[in-house]
């Protein structure tokens, strides 16, 4: 593809070297812990004997703040890393020189932040596991630990508790979870199975739950819970709109839903409604939440649907700031276009192969306000910044 301001540089640049950045602190009971790494790349420069108006050229050339370069050892963007020295031949009318000097890759965004260094309880995150449709009488082997993250070894996975109404028995083997199902039973829908705990070697631990669909034969009543629960619209940095699927049949005395923090425990908001959506207000501004809804039949209630996660921004807008993902996956370089976080138009480089993580400014979770990508570059919302 064409260039802008591209000319051919008489210099090699080969022998990488990888300096690494590294932040290390020692616990109290004198084990080392390495934070976070970072590893740079950086080639070693040579040029041929040139003479001085040559170098000048090159020096400034390189001082640029966006350098591409195309040789046999690389391909890509660099930028100069600390003196460029020439070394003159002495003797000579017209003097000739080599120069020597180092480029590092922008970006070599290889990185590392230490699981193990996390607060002990944030070493184990457990998340609800849903198993889909039981059949009465079915016995059914979960893995629970799957869609958790784990940040110790090893492991123990202990029961809370286990739903008696619908299961005839539930034992842990190993890190499995099995369960069995009563030989005859009413259909229910979003129903808490299997509450169950993860615990690490130093006792930190999370609990979640194990949520099923029931299909049975018993024709007695129930009261079904809500269907697949989301996030409408984030309105403002203090309200969210919500919406669901009613169930069939839909209860008689509508729904009741709540607003948690993100650990579940602490009730931000709650309210009843007689349809299938609904606006919350007055929640905290830049904060991850949780949000339930169930099925009000009058004399009974259902299980809770979710908890549907969510973002809010920050006070002052709708605006606020996600990390993306941002990879290359052809086999030149491309160029990205986007809004910073202080709404400034960017543009980033990205080389073959190769990712970078961007903050953007978005008006939605997933929803970058500027963003043009060249084809090629796949682009993933990883959450705030």
């Amino acid at each position: 593809m064409p260039f802008r301001n591209r000319i051919r540089l008489p210099f090699y640049v080969t022998r990488p070297q990888f300096p690494t950045e590294s932040t290390n602190f020692r616990l109290a009971n004198g084990a080392r812990k390495t934070l976070s790494s970072v590893v740079r790349k950086v080639f070693e420069g040579e040029t041929e004997n040139l003479p001085r108006e040559i170098h000048e050229r090159l020096v400034i050339a390189l001082k640029h703040d966006d350098v591409t370069i195309e040789g046999k050892y690389y391909l890509g963007g660099i930028s100069l890393e600390g003196d460029y020295d020439v070394e003159w031949n002495k003797f000579l009318d017209y003097p000739l020189g080599k120069a020597v000097f180092k480029v590092e890759v922008t970006p070599f965004n290889y990185s590392n932040d230490n699981c193990q260094t996390c607060e002990d309880l944030s070493q184990v995150v457990c998340v609800d596991d849903n198993i889909g449709t039981v059949n009465e009488g079915d016995t059914v082997t979960v893995h629970p630990l799957a869609n958790d993250s784990i940040c110790c070894s090893p492991v123990t996975i202990s029961l809370v508790t286990y739903n008696s109404d619908y299961l005839a028995s539930c034992i842990v083997s190993g890190n499995d979870i099995i369960i069995e199902a009563k030989p005859s039973l009413t259909d229910a829908n979003s129903i808490v199975l299997v509450t169950y705990r993860a615990e690490c070697p130093n006792g930190s631990y999370d609990e979640a739950n194990i949520i099923g669909d029931i299909t049975g034969t018993d024709p007695t009543p129930t009261c079904l819970a809500p269907i697949s629960p989301a996030v409408v619209s984030l309105d403002s940095d203090t309200s969210a709109t919500f919406s669901w699927t009613a169930p069939s049949p839909a209860p008689s005395c509508g729904y009741h839903w709540m607003v948690t923090d993100n650990l579940g425990v602490v009730t931000l908001n709650s309210g009843d409604t007689s349809i299938a959506t609904v606006q919350v207000t007055g929640l905290p501004s830049n904060s991850l939440c949780k949000f339930y809804v169930r099925s009000n039949c009058c004399s009974l209630n259902s299980n809770y649907a979710g908890p549907v996660v969510f973002s809010l921004p920050p006070p002052g807008g709708s605006d606020f700031c996600g990390l993306y993902e941002l990879f290359n996956s052809t086999p030149v370089t491309k160029a990205v276009t986007y809004m910073d976080c202080t709404a400034s138009s960017q543009t980033e480089y990205i080389p073959p192969f190769q990712q970078r993580e961007i903050c953007m400014l978005q008006s939605g979770p997933g929803s970058p306000t500027e963003l043009i990508p060249e084809v090629g570059i796949n682009v993933v919302y990883l959450g705030l910044c």
